[in-house]
């Protein structure tokens, strides 16, 4: 092993020495194109030009609500058979075309439309705009993306609230300013026709602290229409008071009738409460750096960095990044068998319980936020293993294209325990585990998502996520015990549900699948061989039967049902369908019930656990980035995936649903901990084949006993990587 050097750190007055080894290079290998690739900075370009010129448009740098702009460009996915086709028989890769919104300002009734351009891979002269069959989005329903827009915004926040900047600064304690304030500030209708949004003032020391500052004062606003003269203030609320508008509480405040009782942070309070805390005693021995694992014989995976293409222990596939769900993976194959088509992030729910106006509001869908466009970078060491491959992400931001370094990571990791062993009487053995990871992590505002894909190498794949980052709080108030827990003097934090959706395109040894439901019952069961007068046994019973229409299901509370995606046209030796099964791995939840107030058809995916749909070209994705906007009429309402549609031996999806109930405690501040709100789903062989295919593993050992005298009396270790010294039956 290579040694960089000797360095000296100087901790809590203690000298340690860092060894900090050479680490490995991935191995390269070359796959074929890859049809799920963003949009390379060539084709970005082709297509931005090409609507430029049809659409008139403005960049989003300049645009303002009466100009026409691009909301979001990326790519358009290729469609499932015609890809089939290129990956499974070498035929034409499929076209590539870009799907564009586009926020059409300009026109007398303005709206967002959505379009395809392409093919982007063929002759310029031979690139078309096509409009899909998307509805349009109602202009009010934008997501603020144009720069002008924002500011007008803000610049009408500020003037609007200006005639009671000196209630402002007597109630909350600082004059009133957009360098002092920061706000949050949620929806408030549930269609396009209005756009209404109410706001909460924080105070702002910095941006982390944003969190922490809330101050209980709620501005209702109106912003509906393009015209800053038709944009006005509908209700103020303080301190369990509301008021029809500026001019009755400013008369009330001149009258006496306002006092100032909510306590505020102030600025040391919320600097200290958001930081960590360097400067308390180091805990005995945490002066030394936390253990770590190192590939001492090179990394095991292979990459084509080019076409994102990783193979791993048998393992192959693609993935893929986009900017409203961030990463997804395809044409996953284990042992040359395809098991996915596509395994993919839909959504992010987060939906609060408050008494406030602004956090009862929060019903956020954040694919409206762009999970992909807010991947953050990864901090090297921290976010992921040592040795990790980090990868970048492209993202198109108006006029041109952007890339954010390091916001992917490859690494595999020991699972710290054997895949499997045994220790018999007369022999012992055991296989070293690991898992390769594929981690992003999404930062859409106060909280963090991690999302990990990662593969085991007996066929296993696990989807997990996990959130850290800010607690999104509200200022304290009478009756506020119900809705949140206090976390500081000032503020609690509100329940709330955390329900992330992945998509499984699963293709098991074709795409002619069903899910078949195995459940124990039990029964009193009498058997041949027992006396007349003997009592029967009660008996656990292996019931079966396929799900034959589509549907939503909930997992059973003691997990004694299994649901497992079977190829009914095949058989294995032993004369089992071949099949996998698909459950938690963790703690996983469905939205609340009867909390559906502020989410009335935009998040049904998020009502159960589980859905298994037919696959339709039609259902791509089970959600929008206009989703958390339009709750009445969405523009993916994925009730309509469900329609009783058969599903015995056809193409399936299924959904699935991870997430918490996150009851906000003392110990979410300052952040909330990735340890304890890990969920997950995963995918396991089940007669998939006649044995578990982990038995080929060669980091294994194989050990003889005398049964006598309990002596080894042989040791074979079919690896002979170095193991550093240690014995393994040493005492």
């Amino acid at each position: 092993m290579k040694f960089l050097g000797l360095v000296l750190v100087g901790v809590a007055s203690t000298a340690v020495a860092s060894f900090c080894p050479a680490f490995s290079h991935y191995e390269e290998v070359k796959s074929k194109e890859n049809p799920f690739n963003q949009l390379s900075s060539d084709e970005f370009s082709k297509a931005y030009q090409v609507i430029y010129d049809k659409f008139n448009l403005t960049s989003l740098e300049d645009a303002g609500p009466t100009d026409n702009y691009v909301e979001m460009l990326t790519l358009n996915p290729p469609k499932k058979y015609e890809t089939l086709g290129y990956l499974n028989d070498d035929g034409d890769k499929p076209d590539r075309y870009a799907k564009v919104l586009i926020a059409h300002g300009v026109d007398s009734d303005p709206t967002i439309k959505t379009y395809t351009v392409g093919p982007l891979n063929g002759d310029d002269s031979e690139i078309q705009v096509h409009t899909t069959n998307a509805s349009p989005i109602p202009f009010n329903s934008r997501r603020t993306k144009a720069h002008k827009d924002k500011m007008l915004e803000k610049v009408f926040i500020y003037y609007a609230l200006a005639p009671i900047g000196s209630i402002i600064e007597d109630l909350l304690g600082k004059p009133w300013n957009l360098e002092e304030y920061m706000y949050l500030d949620q929806r408030a209708n549930l269609d396009g026709d209005k756009r209404l949004r109410w706001l909460e003032l924080s105070q702002k020391p910095d941006d982390s602290a944003f969190w922490g500052g809330f101050t209980g004062f709620h501005v209702l606003f109106d912003f509906t229409g393009q015209k800053f003269s038709d944009w006005k203030v509908l209700k103020v609320v303080y301190d369990d008071k509301v008021w029809r508008g500026l001019e009755d509480f400013k008369n009330d405040y001149d009258n006496g009738k306002i006092a100032k009782t909510l306590p505020q942070f102030t600025e040391k309070q919320l600097a200290h409460w958001t930081r960590r805390r360097p400067d308390v005693p180091v805990r005995d021995l945490e002066n030394r750096t936390t253990p770590t694992s190192l590939s001492k014989d090179g990394l095991r995976y292979r990459l084509d960095e080019e076409e994102n293409y990783v193979s791993w222990l048998n393992w192959g596939f693609f993935f893929s990044h986009n900017p409203e769900t961030g990463i997804s993976i395809h044409d996953l194959k284990f042992n040359d068998r395809r098991i996915a088509y596509e395994i993919s992030l839909q959504e992010a729910v987060s939906h609060y319980s408050s008494n406030s106006p602004t956090n009862a509001n929060s019903a956020l869908l954040d694919r409206g936020i762009g999970l992909g466009e807010k991947l953050t970078p990864l901090m090297k060491g921290y976010d992921c293993a040592e040795e990790a491959t980090y990868l970048s992400t492209r993202n198109w931001n108006g006029t041109h294209d952007v890339v954010t370094p390091n916001t992917v990571c490859i690494f595999e990791m020991p699972l710290l325990q054997p895949i499997s062993r045994h220790y018999g009487l007369e022999d012992a053995s055991a296989n070293k585990a690991s898992k390769l990871v594929i981690r992003s992590i999404s930062t859409p505002g106060n909280y963090d998502y991690l999302i990990d894909y990662a593969l085991f190498p007996d066929g296993t794949i696990e989807v997990s996520a996990a959130a850290s980052g800010y607690l999104l709080q509200s200022h304290i108030s009478k009756g506020g015990d119900d809705f949140g827990t206090r976390v500081s003097e000032t503020t609690a934090g509100n329940v709330h549900d955390h329900v992330i959706l992945f998509k499984f395109d699963l293709d098991i040894l074709g795409e002619s699948n069903t899910l078949v439901e195995k459940s124990i019952d039990v029964e009193e069961r009498k058997f041949f061989w027992q006396d007349d007068d003997e009592e029967g046994y009660e008996s656990k019973i292996i019931k079966s039967r396929n799900i034959e229409q589509e549907k939503a299901m909930n997992w059973p509370y003691n997990y004694d049902r299994w649901l497992l995606l079977s190829n009914l046209d095949k058989r294995t030796s032993l004369g089992y369908n071949p099949a996998y099964r698909i459950m938690p791995s963790t703690s996983v939840i469905h939205d609340t019930p009867g909390t559906q107030s502020r989410m009335k058809r935009n998040a049904v995916f998020s009502r159960e656990h589980v859905y298994v749909t037919k696959y339709n070209e039609d259902e791509e994705s089970a959600s929008s980035v206009y989703n958390m906007i339009l709750p009445n009429d969405p523009p993916v309402d994925f009730s309509t995936f469900l329609n009783n549609e058969d599903i015995v031996q056809e193409d399936l999806v299924l959904w699935a649903n991870v997430g918490m109930h996150h009851l906000p405690r003392a110990s979410d501040v300052p952040t909330t901990l990735f340890l304890e709100t890990k969920s997950g789903i995963m995918l396991s062989p089940f007669n998939y084949g006649d044995e578990e295919f982990s038995r080929d593993l060669t980091n294994a050992i194989y050990a003889t006993i005398d049964n006598v005298t309990d002596e080894i009396t042989s040791v074979e270790v079919y690896n002979n990587a170095d193991n550093c010294g240690i014995d393994p039956f040493s005492a």
